[in-house]
């Protein structure tokens, strides 16, 4: 298979997108959790980065919570539903 691939350079495109046409008709479920689109990861990140990220913003509304806690305020009442969730 290495061979193949190796002489077939030029035919990746088409090699993957068989390979993928393959595994998702196999393997619907487990074909669409792997290979994320290079596209989503040029914008957003990569799965562990968008982890990282949404970790430190989590600890940044938590301390913003912190200072505005006090009775009544109605911001500080739907960030701690957000931050339940």
């Amino acid at each position: 298979m290495q061979k193949f691939i190796s002489e077939n350079q030029h035919q990746f495109g088409y090699i993957m997108q068989e390979a993928s046409r393959q595994w998702i008709k196999k393997n619907p479920s487990g074909a669409l959790t792997v290979g994320t689109c290079n596209a989503f990861i040029e914008h957003y990140g990569s799965y562990h980065q968008i982890l990282d990220k949404l970790e430190r913003y989590e600890e940044v509304l938590k301390d913003i919570a912190k200072l505005s806690k006090y009775e009544g305020n109605q911001w500080y009442e739907n960030l701690k539903k957000v931050l339940e969730d």
